[in-house]
């Protein structure tokens, strides 16, 4: 249930971000999420015109600390790496991890001047990686 929770928060995490950015956000469907894609984000032009800027995201969520500055806190499966790093999408792919509190109530906090949302999302792309076995 716990990871349910941190995957609809990860989801919600993205959304604010990327409608605060001025973009907007569709849900994969069945199809796509078995392809490693779970949102596309986009952008509409004049008269609500989907224009060609567009993004795939395979998300993740983890209450992990990020230690090395240099890395994501978590492993990813070698099917989802393939998927990330092959050159030949069409549209890109990224992978965001949105870390979380370990707690479920610090996730979370909201006032009449503000909502607070916890810890941090990182984003990377993967197209180009080498290999790998593991």
């Amino acid at each position: 249930m716990l990871n349910d929770l941190k995957a609809e928060f990860s989801h919600a995490y993205v959304r604010a971000v990327v409608h605060a950015a001025g973009y907007f956000v569709q849900e994969a469907n069945r199809n796509m999420d078995s392809e490693g894609v779970d949102l596309t984000l986009f952008a509409r032009g004049a008269g609500g015109v989907v224009t060609a800027i567009r993004l795939d995201v395979h998300l993740k969520a983890t209450a992990k600390e990020r230690g090395n500055q240099d890395s994501f806190p978590l492993d990813l499966d070698v099917k989802n790496y393939n998927e990330l790093r092959t050159e030949s999408l069409q549209i890109p792919r990224i992978l965001v991890v949105v870390v979380v509190p370990s707690e479920t109530p610090m996730w979370v906090s909201a006032s009449q001047d503000e909502l607070t949302i916890r810890n941090c999302g990182y984003w990377m792309s993967l197209r180009g990686m080498p290999i790998t076995e593991n």
